[in-house]
């Protein structure tokens, strides 16, 4: 899985003009173990909103990671 996100990595790294080096391979596996936890977590917790808002976690570290001029898309989480 983590194979299909780094191409998308490496594309938003260049496009971002990131001043320091991102693994974007660690990065891929990082995102995967991301939906893979969230995952487990909703089914355990019984709780639909909570892989929304670990998603919107990961896009936040994402956004932080690669700058501000990242065009990854905004939506607001709603909270329990």
């Amino acid at each position: 899985m983590a194979r299909e996100f780094k191409p998308r990595l490496d594309a938003a790294v260049q496009q971002s003009g990131a001043q320091r080096h991102l693994d974007t391979w660690e990065l891929a596996r990082y995102i995967v173990a991301i939906v893979e936890g969230s995952i487990m977590l909703t089914r355990t917790h019984r709780d639909r909103q909570m892989m929304a808002r670990q998603f919107d976690y990961l896009k936040e570290h994402l956004r932080q990671s690669l700058g501000a001029s990242s065009t990854l898309p905004t939506r607001k989480a709603k909270r329990p």
